[in-house]
C-alpha cells in the first residue's frame, strides 16, 4: 500500500527529530501561550518543525541562553521564579509558570537588575512599599521571623484605607511565602540520569526519598526514555515535591548530558550524584553534610558494595574492602578510579568554576572530572562509611567498555588538563 502525502511528512518528522537533540517540549509548550492545547510531545515536536524554527522560537533551557547570549554559569542558581514574580508586581498577569519567568529574565531581567531574592530587598530602598525586610534568627538556627515595614502609601480619592491595607496585606503575603520558599532552598540537589529502568529504578528512587537528611531536591532527567520509564518517574515526582523532572526526546548513549544538565538546573549547595540503578544508604547525605562541615573539603565520597545481577558471570572491578581507605590525592587519581559515581557529592560552585561531565569521553568520564578536580587542587575527602550498593549487570559501561579501557584512559589523560567549555545541555 502507497504511503499517503501525510505518513510520508510525518515519518520524515519522525526521522529528523533525532537530529534535534536540544527539543525540550516543555519548555517549548509552557514558553508560548498559542500552544496551551498541545497536550503531547509529538504535537509539539511537529509545531517546533514546521512553524517554531521558522518563526526562531526557543524550545530548551540552552536555547533561551542562547538566544539572549547568557553563559549559563552567570545564571543565578536561586533563581525562583515565583520570587521574581512576587517582587515584580509589572509581571504579576504575564508570567504564569518557571520558563516563562526564565526567558524574561534572560531577556530583560539581568540587565534591568531586578529583584528575584530576599536578600535583594534592602532597607533604603524606596521604589516598594515593602522596603524593610528584616530577617530574626531565634535560638532556633532553623527558625527564621520575618518582619516587614511598609512604607506608607499614598491615598487618592480613588483610593480608600482599606483597599490600601488589603494591598498591604496581600503583599505581605507573597513576600511571607518567599521568605518561606527561599528558607526551604535545599542543601542537597541530588541528580539522576535515567534512561530505560523500571524496577531498579523504583529501588534507586525509593533509597533516595528515605534518607535521614531531608533537605534535598531529586532532579530526574529522562534521556529519551520509553514509557514504562516516564511512568514511574510521574509515579514518584506526584508523590514527593521534592523531585523537579526533566526530559530529552531522544537518547544521548551515556549519563554525561543528563548529569550537566542537573548541575545547571540545581539549587542546592552541593550536587550528590546518583545512577539510577544503584542504591543509596539511608544516611549517605547526612554524612556527606557532617563531612563537608568538618573538613571544609569541595567533594566527599564514600565507600561502595558491588551487587552481581544475574547473567553477570564475572567481575574485573576491583572491589574495596570496608577497612580499606583511599586517599585521594593527584597521583593515584592519575592511574585508578577509587570513587564510585553513587557515593560522592561535590560542592556545585566548584562544579560550575571547573565544568561538569566531558561529552567526549563515553567511557571514564566520571573519572577524568574526578582528576581534573584534583589537578586543579580542589579538596576531596573520601569517609570510611558505606555510602551505597553499586550493580553490576549486563548494561554496566564499567564492564562493557574494558576491553577499550586503553584507549579511553589515554583520551582522559589527554582531557582533564584542558578547560571544560562546553555544557552540551
Amino acid at each position: 500500500m502507497n504511503m499517503s502525502v501525510a505518513q510520508k511528512q510525518l515519518e520524515s518528522e519522525t526521522q529528523v527529530r533525532i537530529q534535534e537533540p536540544d527539543f525540550d517540549w516543555i519548555i517549548y509548550s509552557q514558553l508560548y501561550d498559542d500552544l496551551k492545547g498541545f497536550k503531547t510531545e509529538e504535537d509539539c515536536y511537529r509545531h517546533w518543525l514546521r512553524h517554531g524554527k521558522r518563526e526562531k522560537r526557543v524550545a530548551s533551557l540552552s536555547g533561551i541562553y542562547e538566544k539572549f547570549e547568557i553563559d549559563p554559569t552567570d545564571f543565578p542558581a536561586d533563581f525562583d521564579w515565583q520570587n521574581y514574580v512576587d517582587f515584580n508586581p509589572d509581571l504579576k498577569n504575564k508570567i504564569t509558570n518557571e520558563w516563562k519567568a526564565i526567558f524574561h529574565y534572560c531577556q530583560v531581567g539581568m540587565k534591568e537588575n531586578r529583584k528575584f531574592k530576599i536578600g535583594y530587598l534592602q532597607t533604603s530602598d524606596l521604589e516598594k512599599p515593602e522596603t524593610a525586610l528584616q530577617d530574626s534568627k531565634t535560638n532556633d538556627k532553623d527558625s527564621f521571623n520575618w518582619e516587614i515595614a511598609f512604607q506608607p502609601n499614598a491615598i487618592t480619592e480613588n483610593s480608600s484605607h482599606e483597599e490600601v491595607a488589603q494591598d498591604d496585606l496581600n503583599r505581605y503575603k507573597r513576600i511571607r511565602d518567599s521568605a518561606h520558599r527561599t528558607k526551604l532552598s535545599p542543601v542537597f540537589s541530588i541528580i539522576m540520569p535515567i534512561y530505560d529502568r523500571t524496577q531498579l529504578l523504583r529501588e534507586s528512587l525509593t533509597s533516595l526519598l528515605n534518607q535521614s537528611y531531608s533537605d534535598f531536591e531529586l532532579l530526574l532527567v529522562l534521556d529519551g526514555s520509553p514509557d514504562a520509564t516516564r511512568a514511574v518517574v510521574k509515579e514518584f515526582s506526584e508523590r514527593d515535591q521534592r523531585i523537579r523532572v526533566f526530559s530529552y526526546a531522544d537518547s544521548s548513549g551515556n549519563a554525561c548530558r543528563g548529569r550537566n544538565r542537573g548541575i545547571i538546573e540545581a539549587r542546592g549547595e552541593y550536587v550528590a550524584l546518583s545512577d539510577s540503578d544503584d542504591i543509596s544508604t539511608p544516611d549517605r547525605l547526612e554524612v556527606s553534610l557532617r563531612t563537608f562541615q568538618e573538613n571544609s573539603c569541595d567533594a566527599v565520597a564514600g565507600k561502595a558494595r558491588y551487587i552481581i545481577m544475574e547473567g553477570r558471570k564475572n567481575s574485573p572491578v576491583k572491589m574495596l574492602s570496608e577497612n580499606e581507605v583511599f586517599p585521594l590525592i593527584y597521583p593515584i587519581l592519575k592511574r585508578v578510579n577509587p570513587i564510585v559515581t553513587s557515593t560522592i557529592s561535590i560542592r556545585r560552585d566548584v562544579l560550575l568554576k571547573h565544568g561538569g561531565f566531558r561529552r567526549e569521553m563515553v567511557y571514564r568520564e566520571d573519572h577524568e572530572l574526578w582528576l581534573r578536580l584534583a589537578h586543579r587542587g580542589c579538596k576531596m575527602t573520601f569517609v570510611e562509611h558505606l555510602f551505597g550498593l553499586y550493580r553490576l549487570h549486563d548494561d554496566n559501561n564499567e564492564l562493557n567498555f574494558k576491553e577499550q579501557d586503553t584507549h579511553w584512559a589515554e583520551m582522559m589523560h589527554k582531557y582533564y588538563k584542558l578547560p571544560f567549555v562546553d555544557w552540551n545541555i
